[in-house]
């Protein structure tokens, strides 16, 4: 399969371990060692107790979409319009956002159950994995 053109992810000194689990189709987060709380984006300290202590913990898989749009403006030449993008909320408590896939331009709904899946993707600094959602059928 050829991998789809998709523009660089974000990447910098707290981004960089996502992405690296990510290519190994391992969504993980940070977990604060001291209070537990989930945190998403990456940061240098817990937003709920300030603790600079974190573990990369995998996220199951699932969520439920609070969020949707579909963006018909090109904003990123790799990105061919339209496409879905949905705000996750994961059975964890964290937001993640991603691209809506495998649907058959099916709209989602709020609430809808879904699942992360994997894609391979092309950019300007080499192939690499992203992360997707799609309908969870045996969770709707």
């Amino acid at each position: 399969m050829t991998a789809l053109r998709r523009p660089e992810p974000l990447r910098g000194l707290y981004f960089d371990p996502f992405w690296e689990f990510v290519q190994q189709e391992d969504l993980r987060l940070q977990r604060c060692d001291a209070c537990g709380e989930m945190r998403y984006p990456p940061a240098a300290a817990c937003p709920h107790c300030l603790s600079p202590d974190a573990t990369w913990t995998p996220l199951a898989g699932g969520g439920a979409v609070l969020a949707w749009a579909v963006f018909h403006r090109q904003y990123f030449p790799e990105l061919p319009v339209p496409y879905t993008v949905v705000a996750v909320e994961t059975d964890e408590g964290p937001i993640v956002v991603g691209n809506y896939v495998g649907a058959d331009d099916r709209r989602p709904a709020i609430g809808e159950r879904v699942r992360l899946t994997y894609e391979d993707a092309a950019g300007a600094a080499g192939d690499r994995k992203i992360h997707q959602w799609e309908p969870d059928e045996e969770q709707s």
